[in-house]
């Protein structure tokens, strides 16, 4: 488990995409973040 700091209020949803299913995306009240992770999502 780890801990993301989001510079925003508040966060509303997090899913797993991009080619290997290894991005993390999270959205938030401005903004869509993303982050290269070591795992994959589940398909």
């Amino acid at each position: 488990i780890y801990h993301i700091s989001i510079p925003e209020k508040w966060t509303s949803n997090v899913a797993f995409g991009g080619k290997n299913n290894n991005v993390l995306f999270i959205t938030a009240s401005k903004s869509v973040y993303t982050f290269p992770t070591k795992v994959r999502g589940i398909r």
